[in-house]
């Protein structure tokens, strides 16, 4: 068998089903990319002939021009017969740039890739085109079975061309409704609103719609947030924007906005971008246009610079695109100093509804952290308290780890002596930081036995009558494994309070499930909670209110508040039949009352 350089062959059937299939999202597309060519041809004639002023580019729909072709006519430069052989018959042949000799950023696109994705709605490509360099014009048709044929127009022929392209499609008859009127005008609109070569397509009725408008975001840097532009985020949010922050970054060729979100995202959802090359749209879902902590805004930017992956439905994740998100970040920093310096109630009411997503950003340590932290709203013994309010009070924060905790505590501490509820999503790990990024302050955790011991004891005078009433309540209360004590509580309207211990609530739950398991199931949880105990015994541990060794751990404690009349006057009663049942009235109260 002989050896030697050969020629890949290519398969067209298999190029047409991989651009279906693994490159574009949707058959759709081939209107951008016929856009593109047109858009392309026309930029290049500019360039060269400074004079020439473009008409546009015209599409007659499927049911307007004829029942089974669609066309796209441009007046721009035009192909040669060797352009064709070399763009057209050439599967991913050199870029356009190489054809015009024009700077890249100038195109949207490539021939020969783009080209081809008609194919995906149309058994052939009919191109008929002049070029503006001289020569013949010519037709050039592609098939989807991978032939094509190219006659070259005659010197009279050609002389009644206009310079330009006109692209006529034969539909496929499963993919015709992409190439109607309907959906023409809604895929156009989609892709090349904000072209600024305007786009007409013919209507069925007679006459023509001009899809294309100016791109009122572009405008934001250089003559400000105008109502247009507000309008614009209105449509795009489908609310008001919470504010408007122009984007202009030179170095990259990237212009438009960042519109601030009036209300939080939900917490599954993703960042959405919508970027557009040129004023031609890559997609309205890109994700990595700013910075991962930026989830509070949606950018529409235009770019000359941002490279588009091969399907131009994405970014390439470059160099380019990195100064890209730095820049914006740092522009949505300078955004939220100037807030935190000349509109602070404004910063409030932007921590107020993007809180949660700010503790999230805090806790994964960003840069803005140090500034953010301070703005946080928490929950509060004393009402909801920005950080730097709670900060400044005391730099010694007391925390209590659940919103059950918080709840029971709330009504028994100081004012003067905060406590800070983390029971919410991030607040643990936000204070958790704050030693590291607020100089002096110190987090001490609260736990139900240390607000106990800090309330004020009975006086001495009348403490046999407290004693007393505790052992009742206790004994009372012993099939709840609950314990009274009797306490001075400054809310004297409050008779009880329950206060549970997270850590005896947690064995009685499992003592529960080991009561209520099978066999097998029933000894592994026993096994498990003797060493519970065991690890417990050994650090000396003992439950609320009683020292090791002495029973079960009290899952609760009552605190009976001495400070309130009607405890005081149970305290004198000597049928203990009426006493338990008011107790555990008391106890049910309390429980409601908590939460």
């Amino acid at each position: 068998m002989g050896s030697g350089e050969q020629v890949f062959r290519v398969d067209l059937h298999g190029v047409v089903d991989l651009l279906s299939s693994a490159i574009y999202s949707s058959p759709r597309v081939y209107l951008r990319e016929l856009i593109q060519n047109a858009t392309d041809a026309i930029t290049a004639r500019s360039q060269r002939d400074p004079a020439y002023r473009t008409v546009g580019i015209r599409i007659s729909p499927l049911d307007v021009a004829a029942p089974d072709t669609f066309t796209i006519t441009d007046d721009g430069i035009g192909l040669t017969p060797d352009e064709v052989e070399r763009f057209l018959a050439t599967v991913g042949s050199s870029s356009k740039r190489d054809l015009f000799d024009l700077p890249r950023s100038d195109f949207l696109g490539r021939f020969g890739i783009g080209m081809l994705s008609a194919l995906m709605v149309a058994t052939a490509i009919d191109v008929e085109t002049r070029s503006v360099s001289g020569g013949p014009a010519l037709r050039w048709v592609g098939r989807g079975d991978g032939s094509y044929a190219t006659t070259v127009f005659d010197a009279e022929t050609t002389a009644g061309m206009p310079f330009g392209t006109r692209v006529t499609l034969h539909p496929r008859p499963d993919d015709a409704p992409l190439l109607r009127q309907r959906a023409v005008v809604e895929n156009a609109q989609r892709y090349a609103r904000f072209l600024a070569i305007p786009i007409h397509v013919d209507l069925a009725g007679g006459g023509s719609e001009t899809i294309t408008e100016p791109a009122v975001f572009l405008t934001a840097a250089s003559r400000g947030i105008t109502p247009e532009v507000v309008q614009f985020g209105r449509e795009l949010l489908g609310a008001q924007p919470f504010d408007v922050i122009p984007l202009d970054i030179p170095e990259t060729g990237t212009r438009g906005v960042a519109y601030v979100l009036p209300a939080p995202p939900p917490p599954s959802a993703r960042q959405a971008h919508h970027v557009y090359l040129g004023g031609m749209l890559v997609s309205h879902e890109v994700r990595d246009l700013a910075p991962d902590w930026a989830f509070f805004v949606r950018c529409v930017v235009s770019s000359t610079e941002l490279t588009p992956t091969a399907s131009r439905e994405q970014i390439v994740d470059n160099a380019t695109l990195a100064a890209t998100r730095d820049a914006i970040g740092a522009a949505l920093r300078s955004w939220m100093l100037g807030l935190e310096r000349h509109h602070p109630l404004r910063l409030a009411a932007f921590v107020a509804t993007h809180h949660l997503a700010l503790k999230a950003l805090v806790v994964h340590g960003d840069e803005l952290a140090p500034l953010i932290v301070r703005l946080i709203p928490m929950e509060t013994s004393r009402g909801l308290q920005s950080i730097a309010e709670i900060v400044a009070h005391d730099p010694v924060i007391r925390v209590v780890d659940t919103t059950d905790q918080f709840r029971q505590v709330v009504a028994l501490s100081n004012p003067q002596d905060p406590i800070v509820n983390c029971g919410h999503t991030y607040d643990h790990e936000v204070i958790a930081r704050l030693p590291d990024l607020i100089p002096g302050v110190v987090v001490r955790p609260v736990s139900v036995s240390d607000v106990v011991d800090r309330l004020r004891p009975v006086d001495p005078r009348d403490l046999p009558r407290a004693t007393a009433l505790e052992a009742a309540a206790t004994r009372a209360l012993a099939p709840w494994q609950t314990v009274a004590a009797a306490r001075l509580v400054d809310n004297a309207d409050v008779p009880a309070l329950v206060l549970t211990d997270p850590d005896v609530i947690r064995r009685t739950e499992r003592a529960r499930a080991r009561d209520s398991a099978p066999g097998l199931w029933s000894r592994l949880l026993a096994a498990t909670e003797d060493t519970a105990n065991d690890a417990s015994a050994a650090t000396g541990a003992a439950g609320a209110g009683e020292s090791a060794g002495r029973g079960p751990a009290p899952a609760a404690r009552l605190v009976l508040n001495w400070a309130n009349p009607f405890i005081r006057t149970l305290a004198d009663s000597t049928d203990e039949v009426t006493l338990a049942r008011v107790v555990r009235l008391l106890h049910l109260q309390a429980i409601v009352s908590s939460g």
